[in-house]
């Protein structure tokens, strides 16, 4: 399963009329502004002040005031700064269209209009780029009738909106959009058709049936009593699609992924369907050994496959799992719940990664012989250097991180006995994978890096973690001479969010390679057979393993026999390193 692609994020600056100035209003005339189910608008007309902060821009409202001084509410703010001003006979709607020409009705109805923004509630950076703002005026922008709304900001508000608001809330603050835009059909037609969109959009390819459906009943309702009656086909597309999603489990339009998600340095370098598969590289004898194995006639070791096959199937398996993380799991830390996390997917890669790692410690360890256990580590690591050109780094990482641990590279014996090549190919791998500056080299990989592939997902498990922990869900937006700020929603958080899950799923693209059954089963059985609840234990049992095939060099070791060793490891285990050797065990988290 794909996920719904994410744009790639711009940073240009907002146009002119994303800060839409407005006309000034007659000194010492007010107006009552209604109350719409609690939001607060400001009366009069509209002004934007800068906040004297070097970071942002606050749109702000302005009473009026009986003062020949007071001239803000002529004035709007641009991003950089400057100040434009709106001749006292231009209206609202002149400053947009550039015409004088229109009739005293409309003049009424926009006048009323502006009593009504939530502009003035919208936070915005230096860039020009909104990072915060109260529900109701996101959603202003979001169906703002006088630009096309930016796809990052729609992308992210749909993925994101559940974190700030509950789906009641979404689905009212944009029936009130549409109820308070008024009549006039220059203003409200665009607007009406815009709510029209973000609620089909959401049915379409956002919905989420697991929280979701408290919000359905009131998205009929409006369809059928509001909506119908202004645009009779979207309404009933409307109601349409709120039939299907009750009878559907997920989104009615998956959307597959798109360029749009790529960065430059990768555009487009998929595979295309028609590419040969390449043949795999197994023989008849290798599958008889595998069927004799199903049926308990034999075992089978890893050093009886082609290390560039087994790189295919653990790619394949990690893949698919890959492939099915979908954006709710990476959202507000889900995977590090203890019981009930929604982030099957996730977790799954941790656990296989996990499985991996034993698995390659418990190859090694298996073996009695130096030499032996030397051919081990050179299969392994030549199964990395496959994985390393598939562009499969998760798995990658765990069968270096499971080399590298003490446990493992204690065995000075072993070492010895291992090629100059097989080193010099690990610490190539060692290069890529390495942690110094917050793994900037594989972070520069990954920007170069072209789809298919699978890449170390913890890297970004701990962006996203780092944005949740390090930034505050609210950000104070300035009050106003003796009025006091408020609170609004930090939608830059977000959009930091949004912007994390994008980059990771421009890889979720599926591998065309062949999938071997009978390989596969027996790597799932292997996989399995070294998995286990209590991690702490299996780095215990491997560090016990490891210091009985070769004991410290102390004359105390080089005399005893088996029954002392076991002895002599149980008494010195407290001090012995175990609980710093478990760091190093777990590749992925």
């Amino acid at each position: 399963m794909l996920l719904p692609p994410l744009p790639l994020f711009s940073h240009g600056l907002l146009s002119q009329e994303d800060h839409c100035p407005s006309p000034q209003s007659s000194i010492g005339s007010r107006s009552e502004t209604p109350n719409l189910n609690g939001w607060r608008a400001r009366k009069d007309s509209l002004g934007v002040s800068s906040a004297g902060d070097s970071s942002g821009y606050v749109g702000s409202m302005r009473d009026s005031e009986a003062s020949a001084i007071s001239q803000s509410s002529t004035r709007a703010t641009s991003p950089d700064g400057t100040f434009t001003s709106i001749p006292r006979n231009q209206s609202f709607a002149t400053s947009l269209t550039g015409s004088n020409h229109y009739d005293g009705e409309t003049e009424e109805i926009e006048a009323n209009l502006l009593e009504r923004t939530f502009a003035h509630e919208l936070v915005y950076n230096k860039d020009g780029q909104i990072t915060g703002g109260t529900l109701p005026a996101l959603i202003e922008r979001l169906t703002t009738p006088d630009s096309t709304p930016d796809a990052t900001f729609v992308s992210t508000f749909y993925l994101t909106f559940r974190l700030f608001a509950t789906p009641i809330e979404f689905a009212r603050a944009l029936i009130e959009r549409y109820n308070y835009v008024g009549d006039s059909p220059r203003v409200s037609g665009p607007v009406r058709l815009r709510v029209y969109n973000v609620l089909k959009g959401w049915l379409e390819s956002h919905w989420r049936n697991d929280c979701d459906m408290p919000a359905l009943e009131l998205i009929t309702a409006f369809a059928t009593r509001q909506l119908q009656i202004v645009l009779p086909t979207a309404g009933k597309r409307l109601v349409s699609l709120a039939d299907k999603v009750c009878a559907t489990n997920g989104q009615l339009v998956p959307r597959l992924i798109s360029s749009i998600g790529k960065t430059n340095t990768s555009i487009a370098q998929y595979v295309p369907p028609d590419t040969p598969v390449p043949p795999p590289v197994i023989n008849k004898s290798q599958l008889n050994a595998l069927k004799n194995w199903k049926h308990g006639y034999s075992t089978v070791s890893i050093l009886e496959f082609d290390p560039l096959e087994i790189a295919r199937q653990l790619t394949l398996k990690e893949s698919q799992i890959f492939c099915s993380i979908l954006p709710e799991e990476l959202l507000a830390s889900e995977w590090t719940k203890q019981s009930g996390s929604m982030a099957v997917n996730v977790r799954a890669m941790s656990r296989l990664s996990t499985d991996l790692a034993n698995l390659v410690a418990d190859n090694i360890l298996q073996a009695e012989d130096a030499k032996k256990r030397a051919i081990i580590i050179k299969q392994w690591t030549k199964i990395g250097d496959k994985l390393l050109d598939l562009s499969n780094y998760h798995s990658l990482m765990a069968i270096v991180c499971s080399l590298t641990q003490s446990t493992i590279m204690r065995l000075k014996r072993t070492w010895e006995c291992v090629s100059n090549k097989t080193k010099l190919r690990l610490e190539k791998l060692k290069g890529i994978i390495k942690h110094e500056r917050n793994y900037a080299s594989l972070r520069q990989t990954f920007q170069n890096q072209t789809p298919p592939c699978v890449p170390w997902v913890g890297l970004y498990l701990t962006d996203l973690t780092f944005v949740d922990a390090g930034n505050q869900t609210t950000r104070q937006l300035p009050g106003l001479g003796f009025e006091a700020g408020k609170s609004v929603i930090n939608f830059d958080k977000h959009m930091k969010t949004a912007k994390i899950i994008s980059e990771l799923q421009r890889f979720q693209v599926p591998y065309r390679l062949n999938e071997i059954p009978e390989l596969q089963t027996w790597l799932q059985d292997q996989l399995v057979r070294v998995r286990t609840a209590d991690q702490g234990e299996v780095v215990k049992e491997y560090y016990r393993r490891s210091l009985l095939l070769e004991p410290r060099a102390t004359p105390e070791t080089q005399t005893t026999s088996g029954k002392e060793k076991f002895e002599m490891f149980f008494l010195g285990s407290k001090n012995n390193g175990f609980h710093h050797s478990s760091s190093t065990t777990n590749p992925v988290m």
